[in-house]
């Protein structure tokens, strides 16, 4: 400190000196088993513990969620394109007289009569369409590859 006409003036060491002191509090200290002061540092084990069943909570809450985000996400995939599908249809009926029949496998793919390709960038996708002719309509079974089907008769 520096003492000045009768006034205490602190120096910008001694005052973070004292900031530190409030801010970063000493660890606790106990006797070991020697009779001597150890310093503890570390978590303890409730603290650990603690922290691991919050994190098994979030995840019990998280992964199922996750799930079912999937299995809409391949569901949307399959009806976006059935959609497509349809309107290849109408266009085939109307140039034709009636709506095709026949499986698209994404395996092995080939043109279909009416010429459509679906939107999808992985493998295991399979489309299959049966045909009624009295009344004139047809239905789509779509099937992806992780076993997601989704089926929708028209019109």
């Amino acid at each position: 400190m520096i003492v000045g006409r009768g006034r205490k003036h602190v120096t910008p060491a001694h005052f973070i000196r004292r900031i530190s002191v409030v801010v970063w509090p000493e660890p606790t200290k106990s006797l070991t088993a020697g009779g001597s002061m150890s310093q503890e540092k570390g978590f303890s084990l409730i603290e650990l513990m603690v922290t691991v069943a919050i994190i098994a909570i979030v995840a019990a809450i998280a992964i199922p969620a996750y799930q079912n985000y999937l299995q809409t996400a391949r569901e949307g995939v399959l009806v976006h394109n059935i959609q497509t599908m349809r309107v290849f249809q109408e266009d085939f009926r109307l140039r034709n007289g009636a709506y095709a029949a026949f499986t698209y496998e994404s395996s092995n793919p080939s043109a279909t009569p009416i010429g459509w390709q679906p939107d999808s960038d992985g493998a295991g996708f399979t489309y299959t369409v049966t045909v009624e002719a009295n009344p004139p309509r047809y239905t789509v079974v779509a099937t992806d590859g992780a076993g997601t089907t989704v089926t929708r008769s028209f019109p």
